[in-house]
């Protein structure tokens, strides 16, 4: 039950009236109490003095409990407001015996509890306008914009997406949620348990994470994605703020540049500098598996420029490098390259496959093949080197290939020799 509040003009007038009006009134009546007693003319006494010293601190005492009271009264309203920005905290309206104070803390707190209203509805707005602020820049990017979190069961949640991206996603007219299903449905699924680990990684750094995938939308379209965020700390879980860019032309073009270094534009094949990588490697490795190498060379491959022309020629490289891709290709280990203008190279593991399938594709070659009606006739001269028995490194390998591969055509081509 509610202590009955003391209006504060009557405390302070009851004890500023003590202090005064009190003392002189006990002086008084003590005088006339001694010159009944005494005269005048007699000094005072220790009791005189006794009785003054009561009065002072008697005087002293109120004045104490009268700023023990106002200091009960105005120091809440001092702690409180020391913290008002940071602390929940009401003033105690059960401490307080004035209705001036009491109607003042009522005041008070009600203020405070419109502050913190105030601050949960600017928080809310700064939110918003947040969002706003993505979703204006994600319009001018030519990607989306996202914010994902790890959460507590160690999943990953993206729970914001802006449109962008429409020529592969056309999100328009689709819901956040389906943005966003649509979004993680496109990735590949190889690659996309690596993009989860690089963002668990990030969580753990707290550095900023990069990663390119391969995406497929609903009409099977691929394209390539870059996803870039930046980790930081809300509410004690990590957040990302990241970003999602169609990067397809520049992943085309690497993939063009890359072709260009290492495949042949005529056959497909891989090309010479790919070819001495790849032979290289082999030599070098540790586990010492063993390897054979085959040596082709066209014969007549020159007749065949200066008869029909170049582009016959080349037709005839397409039709040889088609033949060697169903004769070797699903060899194991198999590497097939395109080595000079009418030299190819085959490698494989197994001796034995190489030997069985290369006569098979001399005795498919002895019969004419048809070129824009032209009846050519490829023949081949073969030979074999094997690893490590012809020598150890890769121009060791090579030459005794290539050595073997002039014996056959020595002796008039169209057959392997080793």
């Amino acid at each position: 039950m509610a202590k009955a509040q003391v209006p504060l003009q009557k405390l302070v007038l009851v004890s500023v009236s003590l202090l005064s009006c009190l003392p002189a009134l006990a002086l008084f009546i003590w005088f006339i109490v001694r010159a009944k007693a005494l005269d005048f003319e007699h000094t005072f006494l220790t009791i005189d003095f006794a009785f003054i010293a009561m009065l002072i601190a008697f005087n002293i005492l109120i004045a104490k409990k009268l700023a023990f009271t106002l200091d009960r009264s105005v120091q809440p309203f001092v702690e409180v407001a020391k913290n008002i920005h940071q602390s929940k905290d009401k003033i105690p309206l059960e401490t307080l015996r004035t209705k001036e104070f009491y109607q003042l803390a009522i005041a008070f707190n009600s203020l405070s509890d419109q502050v913190e209203q105030q601050k949960r509805q600017l928080k809310k707005q700064q939110e918003h306008d947040k969002t706003l602020l993505l979703q204006r820049v994600a319009d001018n990017l030519p990607g989306m914009i996202f914010q994902s979190k790890l959460t507590s069961s160690g999943s990953i949640l993206t729970y914001f997406l802006s449109y962008g991206l429409e020529h592969i996603y056309a999100n328009a007219e689709k819901t956040q949620e389906q943005r966003v299903h649509e979004l993680i449905d496109s990735f590949n699924v190889t690659t996309f348990p690596e993009l989860l680990k690089v963002m668990r990684k990030s969580a753990h750094s707290m550095q900023p994470y990069h990663f390119d995938i391969e995406a497929t939308n609903l009409v099977s379209e691929t394209y390539w994605l870059s996803i870039s965020g930046q980790p930081s700390i809300k509410k004690g879980e990590v957040h990302w703020d990241g970003v999602a860019l169609d990067i397809t032309e520049r992943k085309n073009y690497e993939t063009k540049m890359w072709q260009q270094a290492h495949i042949d534009a005529v056959t497909q094949l891989n090309n010479r500098s790919s070819f001495n990588e790849h032979l290289k490697t082999l030599c070098k490795q540790e586990s010492l598996r063993p390897f054979s190498l085959l040596f082709f060379d066209l014969d007549g491959f020159k007749n065949i420029n200066d008869k029909h022309g170049h582009h016959i020629g080349d037709q005839v490289l397409i039709t040889f490098s088609q033949q060697l891709n169903q004769a070797f290709a699903k060899l194991e280990s198999s590497f097939l390259a395109r080595v000079g203008g009418d030299e190819f190279c085959v490698i494989a593991t197994s001796k034995s496959d190489l030997i069985k399938q290369t006569d098979n594709l001399l005795e498919n070659l002895s019969l004419p093949v048809d070129i824009n009606g032209i009846q050519v006739y490829i023949k081949v001269s073969v030979g074999m080197a094997n690893w490590p028995e012809s020598g150890h490194s890769a121009e060791a390998i090579l030459h005794k290939a290539d050595i073997a591969m002039y014996a056959s055509k020595q002796v008039g081509g169209h057959q392997l020799r080793q």
